[in-house]
């Protein structure tokens, strides 16, 4: 797996992309990547996630379910082709959800088949969402693929709950929703 921290020097005929922190690789994760491997055909796979700068209050890196090197390594072992490591700062937080999809998955990433759970969410507080990307993916030609939430115990799986079920000591619950 090629491992990129910047869009400097990434080129590529065409990718799938899936679009996420990734903490944990849970089964939602895992189902998004299954999907997008599946229906990649000649594309290459692509793990957009992002390196949490200090400058925000995003995930403080002790709350974090796995390293990013563990990360790696479970995204490797999937058979992903290419994991992007975005910065993401202040900076990167202020890109409005259509510049976002035009400079970075279109004009960077070259993407041609986005795959994202129905409740992603992207862009400057978030404002973008998947009825965005289904009119950005008419305007610039590209794939989209949405997939219903996985759940657990009738309760929609996340990274956060995650967390809580390992707080509370639940280790059996956080493991089932890891996929192990």
């Amino acid at each position: 797996m090629r491992i990129y921290k910047d869009l400097d020097n990434f080129k590529s005929t065409g990718t799938a992309v899936t679009i996420g922190k990734f903490d944990g690789v849970h089964i939602g994760h895992r189902k998004l990547i299954e999907v997008m491997l599946k229906e990649k055909h000649d594309l290459e796979s692509c793990i957009f996630t992002f390196d949490i700068k200090k400058d925000t209050d995003i995930m403080d890196p002790k709350n974090r379910i796995c390293t990013e090197k563990e990360k790696e390594n479970i995204l490797e072992g999937l058979g992903i082709d290419v994991m992007i490591l975005y910065p993401f700062d202040r900076k990167t937080a202020a890109v409005s959800a259509e510049e976002f999809a035009e400079n970075i998955l279109i004009r960077k990433l070259n993407c041609r088949l986005l795959v994202v759970g129905d409740n992603f969410r992207f862009g400057k507080d978030r404002q973008g969402d998947t009825a965005l990307l289904k009119k950005l993916s008419e305007k610039y030609g590209f794939r989209l693929i949405v997939i219903k939430r996985e759940e657990f115990e009738g309760q929609p799986v996340s990274s956060t709950r995650i967390r809580d079920e390992i707080r509370n000591k639940n280790y059996d619950k956080a493991g089932a929703m890891l996929g192990k």
